[in-house]
């Protein structure tokens, strides 16, 4: 079943997409399998059959692929009541505590100049910042090929270069276009990256020097070696390749910046965190506090996060006195949340999801027609460019489609001081049976109570979660004050020492003080025995009458 009942399945039409462009792929890379057959039959062999198993083979794996991830994608349990994963930000008590929002970073370097056009993207969750950064990234390197395209044909044009041998200029297109098409596939591989979680270092790396390096190449040594050795002329022009490589690049960057702007937040978004600074004085272990606001947010189904510090007593200068401090955090169990943005990009996701599997249809069918019919290459190299930027479409829509928001609350408790320990005893005496011992621990409290209401985000079900949005929560901070106010002075505990146990050394003393005059009536009874010999048998002369009370008020 892909539905419970608290969410609905927020893939369902993404995996339908996926599921018609599978069949209708594999299709198309099974027919050219086959296809093979008939073209050993017809006596074609050589380029053309090597070509058809290849595309035949990519183009039959990428339609499975697109299928079982449709499929996947349909059926696929939700989150429902289940909790995510916790936070991410590894500082949440320094953010609590200075009102700031780790989730967000200043622009640095490009995205100053990026900000510029996408007005708060600084204030959206890193998935949403990196694929602009990429998407910019890779078409200002566009943009600088295509400039230094322009130089080359200048120079060429005015004479400063010799670019006047047969087909030159189609070279150089093909160069261009084989250009483009790297540093998009590039970005295509960093985007596929992202959704499933983090970009590979090494695949950034490689890009970088390696667009620095084709650019080089195009630019000063390309020219050089055209006039040094004269290459054959195309049979087939490149410059069809090239402007429709340019409105593929167009459209594509159009659809991306159009979500990126619907998903950024229309009102600034808020860090802050109420705090409340309480001082108490009472004859009471600080670890009771701890204890005490444990049992009221299990009432929450909270979640505590390391690393937590218990408040323990540290003597400083004596044995009996001493400092101490603690603290920790929780979280209340996160709710599924709509968000502002999830309903602006509803609409248009599922149009662009939509369109850029149709395109993926279209680039298949488009490889297949040209290699099952006459091996058209103008054919080919549109197919294989169509399919390059629909699947960097589809690949981006995972990270506007599957980001899931949640709302929750943030509580730290922090506790400093000092203390003082002094020991009561009960029953030293030289004649007393029982004996009783308890320390009284006197501590000067001093207590900090952050709290927040939050909202998070986190891209998949089981990706990592970061907050978006901290607001104040005064009506948490008042009910968790309320509640150690009323734990202090309805339960003086003093490490182990309480009203109990005072009532329970009263008790002791008590029973020595009617243990200790049951034994002087011995005694004295013994002595009045002595004293009367001619007493009768069984019978004790002059009983007191003090020793049955005395038993009596023991019982």
């Amino acid at each position: 079943m892909s539905k419970r009942i608290d969410h609905e399945n927020p893939f369902k039409f993404e995996g339908f997409c996926y599921g018609i462009s599978g069949i209708a792929t594999s299709l198309f890379g099974g027919f050219l399998l086959f296809g093979v057959k008939e073209q050993i039959a017809g006596g074609k062999v050589g380029a053309l059959i090597g070509t058809m198993l290849f595309f035949g083979a990519i183009l039959l794996i990428s339609g499975l692929h697109h299928m079982g991830w449709g499929i996947f994608r349909m059926l696929r349990f939700i989150i429902g009541k289940n909790t995510p994963r916790k936070i991410c930000n590894p500082d949440l008590k320094t953010m609590l505590e200075n009102n700031i929002n780790s989730t967000y970073h200043l622009p640095r370097g490009v995205q100053y100049f990026l900000e510029s056009f996408f007005y708060r993207l600084s204030e959206t969750p890193d998935w949403i910042r990196i694929i602009a950064l990429i998407f910019f990234d890779t078409l200002l390197f566009s943009l600088g090929a295509f400039f230094i395209y322009g130089l080359t044909i200048f120079s060429g044009y005015t004479g400063l270069t010799k670019l006047t041998a047969p087909g030159a200029i189609e070279w150089l297109n093909l160069f261009l276009a084989f250009y483009l098409f790297s540093v998009w596939f590039v970005a295509g591989l960093k985007i596929r990256s992202l959704s499933k979680g983090t970009i590979s270092d090494k695949i950034y790396s490689f890009s970088k020097w390696y667009r620095l390096g084709l650019l080089i190449l195009g630019a000063i040594f390309f020219p050089l070696f055209l006039d040094k050795f004269p290459l054959p002329k195309l049979p087939f022009p490149v410059t069809y390749w090239l402007i429709f490589e340019g409105i593929s690049i167009l459209l594509t960057v159009i659809a991306i910046s159009l979500l990126i702007t619907l998903r950024i937040p229309r009102k600034e978004v808020e860090s802050s965190a109420t705090r409340e600074n309480l001082n108490w004085q009472a004859q009471l272990h600080p670890k009771g506090l701890f204890n005490s606001l444990e049992a009221l947010m299990k009432q929450y189904a909270s979640d505590t996060y390391p690393p937590i510090v218990e408040p323990r007593l540290v003597a400083e200068g004596s044995r009996d006195k001493g400092r101490f401090d603690g603290h920790i955090l929780y979280e209340t169990s996160p709710i599924r949340i709509e968000t502002d943005h999830s309903s602006r990009l509803k609409i248009p996701t599922s149009a662009i999801t939509a369109l850029s599997h149709l395109s993926f249809i279209w680039g298949a069918y488009t490889i297949f027609n040209s290699l099952s019919s006459n091996f058209l290459l103008n054919d080919l190299g549109k197919g294989i460019i169509v399919l390059l930027f629909s699947q960097i479409l589809i690949s981006s829509m995972k990270n506007f489609v599957g980001e899931f928001s949640y709302e929750s609350n943030l509580v730290l408790f922090e506790v400093d001081g000092t203390y003082s320990e002094s020991v009561l005893r009960s029953g030293k005496g030289i004649n007393d049976s029982h004996e009783t011992e308890s320390k009284v621990v006197n501590s000067d409290i001093t207590a900090n109570i952050y709290s927040s209401m939050i909202k998070s985000a986190t891209l998949e079900l089981n990706g990592k979660r970061y907050i978006t949005d901290m607001k104040k929560h005064e009506l948490l901070k008042e009910q968790i004050q309320n509640h150690l106010d009323k734990f202090i002075k309805g339960r003086r505990t003093v490490a182990n020492f309480s009203n109990e146990d005072l009532a329970a050394a009263v008790n002791i003393t008590k029973m020595n003080v009617i243990s200790r005059d049951i034994e002087y009536q011995k005694t004295l009874l013994h002595s009045k025995k002595d004293q009367t010999p001619h007493a009768p048998p069984g019978k004790v002369v002059g009983e007191p009458e003090l020793l049955e009370d005395k038993k009596t008020d023991l019982e």
